[in-house]
């Protein structure tokens, strides 16, 4: 059975034929001298006979005309976690004596975590994982290997190499032998036939670098004597800007469509316009030398728009093998910036580099935008941020082989050792892994983690000073650095030295967490210079080698960028520094494009004289830092409405004509038929934060996100900013209004007071009567978990506690249970499970909902690989859900837990349908009355409902749990089970429409996405995968920071128990004279349509400032209380 990591893999072919002793066996092109004329192709093929496999990344195969014999040879280059092979067509081959025979050259082959070193499968099918000698740097080698071959077998000759290194293979030979030929036990390499050596004498000051393996070579050489690849000349000119299209002779040429016009025009005095689609440029195009490819555009439309940009090369197939790239055009000016050193695929999901010496198409695709937009001077230009090198300076990039490259630094990957030859690299490294998390620019996106020893550089002796980022901008999954020491050494001393307790790493957590977001931010300076805080420092280097160490755990030492020069270069090294973190911030405001609200009307000329004035706007409508009062919404007193026992906002916002310093708002008791105490109004400021308005961050915007836990704050000058109090009505107030103020102190002394007029309208509401929440529920810190265990207990308490004076009933957590034992002594581990929920039923809760991990080592989803039942000691997948969940079942009676639903898959497409169907039926056989078991997927009708790809699925699911959903799609559910509705959460969906999905079609329970799943930095939003979603947040205090999001979906949550309380008391009372009018209301909501009435065509969808939701409100608790109430 092959090894799993090996170095150089080779195997061998049987040829049908029958071969006599002494005969070689015929082999295609046994010295590797045909190669494809196009090659590589998309498989990474560039040879005829040799085909072969890229079996894992970093890695390729490549022609080379390093030769032992002829005039090419075939060449694998791995980085670290690489494996590529050669090989060539199967073929069959009689039983006998074999002798295989090649020859192989090594550089910088380095073996594997196990010393694995060569990996040959020869005739026998045997594989020799540990090929003494193959490691390391060493010229053309003879390799004999002499097997017997038993039985008639199939086969082919291999040649790889599984990790970090270049090998190349040449002829190959397979020979028939007689038993009087010695059986070789492993491979046996020969001497080397000459070493690799320099040519000749290197002058250091004359040399250049291999543009392939960068080891050092004098000019005259041609040739690399380390790889065999061409030299180029030690300094390349920067190219002069190469345009492409500019439309001054009046045709959309060369553009396949678009209409030519005088306005808008950047390159002369035409451009090109078009409304809808896309333009294309087909055509063979060498974009090589060139690091941008820029276009100007002008956007005639009002709001932002996305545009497209397409790039196809020679080895492009499809989707995946073409660059798509998004980009923003904002209303008005934009020149779209793209880098040619891109990746095909996309963004979050990349393949191969470019070919850039090879484009065949490229296409702008502005989509259904339906408004003008204007293009012109396409061009190419090239990268001039390498403009302040001078030759003392020495520049590395750290991270994978095919990531980005700035130009004129070096790149440094896993695999990248030290060589004298080539005068650089890692040194006694200990590697943990190599990341490209594609954010925030082309310097800190990707990079090796060291754990231990680091980079040697060759340098003369002297003073250098050394600058080196070794900060994490998050992982693409959202992970981030813990550690208790971390430390950077040079020249064997410590030169830095971070240390992190329990809490350092809370407050580092949350450093962002009390920072308002201004429009007048740099967000690359605010953010990413408080996030890198890169180390710099002076080192005397003695011995003629520069050695910078680190040392660690795992994502300590994230080691992106590391610069040197000679101290007595201050001033130029200084300058180099300050071009690079430019051009950091320019590649980072390219891709991150900010859109800022835009408001338009008039400032107010109220309150001039005091520098302010005090507005109300209704609290479903957001105000933004720049809104300005409408003449309407100007007044002195507030006011509100709510039932006995509820939470209900009462709002206002000041707007600054002058920089006024703080402002701290303090409320007064509400007085009436009787008193709400001040105690019981909670005021704080809406804060104004980072927002993706796409999920990738190509568009963000700064919006009212979050609701603190202080009323005092800052007031900027023509900005508005909003306070908000949320009103805690006792259980047993009186109907009645009740009057009190909120008072404002400003920092100058002045005092004035906002008035308040709040009306307790009814009785106290009836609770849900379905579990509805959020997915999640666990606030959790990066730091050492044994440490963590009373934050997170305290923390997971506080939330429940939260979401129930919300109304909420339901959430969704991991069970963690573990397994143990086989067959029917398998045994569960329910303390994890357990704790959870005792929680969950201490706080009242009314269900949980199972996402993540449910049993250890078992596959509830049933894809991509499903579980193996007899690793457990059972003969079916079925026996082992039975027992397992059987378990589950008994344990949860005798603990009293709450109902809990297992989620059994996550949105499978394709072929994963199929498996998690299968799987849903048998966990659809393990259900009982308190362990319940949901899919979460997405199903409408469509045209062919029958052809539906998602309705086997379905059928089988003990509960469809919804995502999009329409009449017909939860009629399926309910003819076989049961169905719940998930995601798209807002007060619309939590209210009126949850209301009618219960009550009408018997939705299960409901949950939207999350309680808390911020991803990296909690409040920095552009870092990792996607934006912080967290309905709330926690602080350094460890007190929860509620979104805006969360405060408005709780309304909708009220709006369902005012519509339940009138249900049940028109059921009471159907003869009250208001009873009609209160089925009337019943009957409007229960008619809404599932999907139809959902989204963008709903009501709520239009009633932007809240008036319907409103007054309808107000309409069924003045109902509830004619109706009697309680």
């Amino acid at each position: 059975m092959e090894h799993s990591r090996i170095t150089v893999l080779l195997g061998v072919i049987l040829v049908s034929a029958v071969a006599l002793a002494g005969e070689l066996v015929p082999l295609a092109d046994p010295g590797f001298e045909k190669a494809l004329a196009d090659g590589p192709n998309r498989f990474g093929h560039v040879f005829e006979a040799w085909t072969g496999w890229i079996y894992a990344k970093p890695g390729y195969m490549e022609v080379s005309e390093l030769a032992h014999s002829g005039t090419f040879s075939g060449l694998v280059v791995c980085d670290a976690g690489g494996k590529v092979r050669f090989f060539s067509k199967e073929a069959t081959r009689e039983p006998g004596r074999y002798r295989l025979t090649f020859h192989i050259r090594a550089l910088d082959v380095v073996p594997g975590r196990w010393n694995e070193n060569v990996s040959i499968c020869s005739l026998d099918g045997k594989w020799h994982q540990t090929g003494k000698g193959f490691a390391g740097t060493y010229g053309w080698r003879k390799v004999t290997h002499v097997v017997d071959v038993l039985k008639q077998r199939k086969g082919r000759v291999f040649l790889g190499l599984c990790s970090a290194g270049r090998v190349w293979f040449d002829d190959v030979a397979i020979e028939r032998v007689g038993e009087d030929v010695p059986l070789t036990v492993t491979p046996q390499l020969g001497p080397v036939e000459e070493d690799i050596v320099m040519p000749g004498e290197l002058d250091a000051g004359k040399a250049v670098r291999c543009p392939t393996c960068a080891y050092r070579n004098m000019p005259a050489w041609a040739a690399c004597y380390a790889c065999g690849s061409h030299l180029e000349a030690k300094t390349v000119k920067l190219l002069p800007p190469k345009l492409i299209a500019s439309f001054e002779a009046g045709k959309p040429a060369p553009f396949d469509r678009g209409e030519i016009g005088k306005a808008h025009a950047t390159e002369g005095t035409q451009a090109l316009k078009w409304n809808e689609g896309w333009i294309a440029y087909d055509g063979a195009q060498d974009w090589n030398g060139y690091d941008f490819l820029k276009a100007d555009f002008f956007h005639t439309g009002g709001s932002p728009i996305t545009l497209n940009v397409e790039i196809r090369d020679r080895e492009t197939k499809g989707y995946w093998t073409r660059v798509n790239h998004t980009a923003t055009l904002l209303p008005g000016t934009n020149t779209v910036t793209v880098p040619t050193n891109i990746l095909v695929g996309e963004k979050s999901r990349p393949g191969r580099n470019l070919l850039v010496d090879g484009i065949t198409r490229l296409v702008y695709s502005i989509g259904k935008a339906n408004t003008d937009v204007y293009i012109d001077n396409v061009r190419l230009e090239c990268d001039d941020s390498d403009r302040d090198r001078f030759p003392e300076l020495h520049t590395f990039d750290f991270g994978l082989p095919n990531s980005p490259l700035l130009k004129g630094m070096t790149r440094i990957t896993a695999g990248t050792t030290y060589t004298r030859g080539r005068g650089y690299g890692l040194l006694n490294a200990q590697v943990w892994r190599s990341f490209d998390v594609l954010q925030p620019d082309v310097v800190y996106r990707d990079f090796v983690c060291i754990e231990k020893g680091g980079l040697a550089v060759d340098l003369p002796d002297g003073v250098y000073h050394v600058f080196v980022n070794i900060d994490c901008p998050g992982g693409f999954w959202g992970e981030l650095p813990k550690y208790r020491s971390r430390k950077v050494m040079a020249e064997g001393k410590v030169v830095s030295e971070d240390t992190m307790d329990r809490a350092a790493a809370v407050n580092t957590y949350f450093r962002f967490a009390d920072q308002d977001d201004l429009y007048t931010d740099n967000t690359f300076d605010k953010y990413l210079g408080a996030i890198f805080e890169e180390k710099a420092f002076d080192v005397h280097v003695t011995d003629g080698q520069l050695n910078v160490e680190f040392d660690g755990p795992d994502w300590s030492n994230c080691v992106s960028c590391l610069v040197a020069f000679p101290v007595e270069k201050m001033a130029e090294g200084s300058k180099y520094l300050a071009t690079l973190k430019a051009r950091r911030r320019a590649d980072f405001d390219n891709y991150f494009r900010k859109l800022l609200h835009v408001d338009k009307s008039p400032s107010p000329a109220t309150g001039e004289g005091k520098g302010y004035c005090i507005f109300a706007r209704d609290y479903m409508e957001d105000i933004y830092p720049n809104t300005k009062p409408r003449p309407e919404e100007i007044a002195d007193t507030v006011s509100g409405f709510a039932a006995a026992g509820e939470l209900e906002p009462v709002t206002f916002a000041v707007w600054a004509h002058r920089t006024l310093g703080s402002v701290k708002v303090t409320p007064t008791d509400l007085v009436g038929p009787g008193t709400i105490p001040a105690s019981e109004i909670r005021v704080g400021y809406v804060s104004n934060r980072i927002s993706r308005q796409r999920m990738d961050g190509t568009l963000y915007t700064i919006k009212p996100r979050l609701l603190m836990n202080t009323s005092e704050v800052e007031l900027r000058a023509q900005t508005s900013r909003r306070f908000w109090a949320t009103v805690k009505v006792p259980e047993a107030a009186s109907a009645g209004v009740y009057k009190g103020a909120l008072k404002l102190q400003f920092a100058n002394g002045d005092r004035t007071a906002v008035g308040v007029e709040f009306e307790v309208v009814c009785p106290a509401l009836d609770p849900l009567d379905v579990p509805a929440g959020p997915w999640g529920l666990a606030i959790r810190v990066p730091w050492f978990e044994a440490e963590m265990a009373d934050y997170n207990a305290e923390m997971d308490r506080k939330c429940l506690a939260l979401m129930r004076e919300y109304g909420l009933t339901a959430f969704s957590s991991p069970l963690g249970i573990r397994m143990k034992g086989k067959g029917r002594d398998l045994a569960l581990d329910f303390s994890q499970a357990d704790r959870t929920m005792a929680q969950a039923r201490d706080a009242g809760m009314h269900l949980v909902v199972c996402y993540g991990v449910a049993v250890y080592g078992l596959n509830v989803y049933g894809y991509p690989t499903p579980t193996d039942p007899k690793r457990y000691g059972f003969g079916q997948l079925g026996e082992l859900f039975k027992h397992v969940f059987g378990l589950v079942d008994q344990h949860a009676r005798e603990a009293e837990w709450l109902p809990i639903v297992i989620t059994a898959c996550d949105e499978p497409v394709d072929a994963n349908l199929a498996k998690s169907a299968a799987n849903a039926a048998l966990l659809k056989a393990c259900s009982s009355e308190r362990v319940r078991f949901a899919g979460a997927t997405s199903m409408r009708q469509g045209r062919e409902p029958d052809k539906n790809p998602h309705l086997p699925l379905v059928r089988e699911l003990d509960i469809a749990n919804y995502n999009s959903h329409d009449v017909w799609s939860i009629g399926k559910a309910r003819e076989s089970g049961s169905w719940a509705f998930y995601n798209g959460g807002n007060r619309w969906t939590y209210g009126f429409y949850m209301f009618m999905l219960r009550q009408k079609y018997g939705m299960a329970f409901r949950l939207s996405w999350h309680w808390n799943c911020n991803a990296g930095d909690p409040y920095y939003a552009l870092d990792c995968r996607e934006d912080d979603y967290a309905w709330v947040n926690a602080n350094r205090k460890g007190e929860l920071v509620r979104a805006i999001h969360v405060e408005r979906l709780r309304e909708g949550v009220d709006d369902y128990r005012h519509l339940l309380t009138l249900k049940r008391l028109v059921e009471r009372t159907p003869d009250h004279a208001d009873a009609p009018t209160a089925r009337k209301i019943l009957g409007d909501v229960l008619s809404l349509v599932p999907h139809e009435d959902r989204g963008s065509a709903a009501i709520w969808a239009t009633d932007t400032q809240g008036a319907y939701l409103r007054k309808t409100r107000y309409e069924i608790a003045g109902l509830i209380n004619r109706l009697g109430g309680k």
